[in-house]
């Protein structure tokens, strides 16, 4: 497989989970993929990523999703969605950090992202009624974090953080047990 170098790429050293150099992948359009833990990720326009069975994936620019935690999450052309209502999409089991996505935008949003990293992040969301956003089952390190933004968010990050915040009438942030 050939990736497509730029100009404008970013080699970055540091490692997957799984012992991926990261950055292997020239970006090429100044898409980055920020996981949470300071990784930084260049997904090029001749990158293609393998999901699921023979399913080839090209990551490109343009579309970009902010997953909370510091997560940039950009998928590029070819993604299959539909962003309504009940918007479900399914982004394959057999990546080498495991990427399992099921996600609907709209009044029942619910996202699934992961199950196999090796740092343990385990998310729960609400943004707005119906909301729920879920980050993984597997991590190696667990977060602690749940939180509440106006009546009826709901953010939990693992179990093991050792701070609890109470930041206004209705922000409540729970940080490890």
């Amino acid at each position: 497989m050939i990736f497509e170098q730029h100009p404008a790429c970013l080699l970055k050293g540091g490692k997957l989970g799984n012992g991926l150099a990261n950055g292997v992948v020239g970006d090429g359009s100044g898409f980055h993929n920020r996981l949470g833990n300071g990784f930084d990720r260049g997904l090029g326009r001749g990158f293609h990523n393998r999901l699921g069975g023979d399913f080839d994936r090209g990551f490109g620019c343009g579309f970009h999703n902010r997953l909370g935690n510091g997560f940039d999450n950009g998928f590029g052309y070819g993604l299959d969605c539909r962003l309504r209502n009940h918007f479900h999409n399914r982004l394959g089991n057999r990546l080498k950090n495991g990427l399992d996505d099921r996600r609907r935008f709209g009044n029942d949003f619910h996202e699934r992202l992961g199950d196999h990293f090796d740092h343990r992040l385990g998310d729960r969301r609400r943004f707005g009624c119906d909301f729920r956003d879920r980050l993984g089952d597997h991590f190696g390190h667990g977060l602690g974090d749940r939180r509440r933004f106006g009546n009826d968010f709901r953010n939990r990050l693992g179990d093991h953080l050792s701070d609890i915040w109470h930041l206004g009438n209705d922000f409540r942030n729970r940080f490890g047990d």
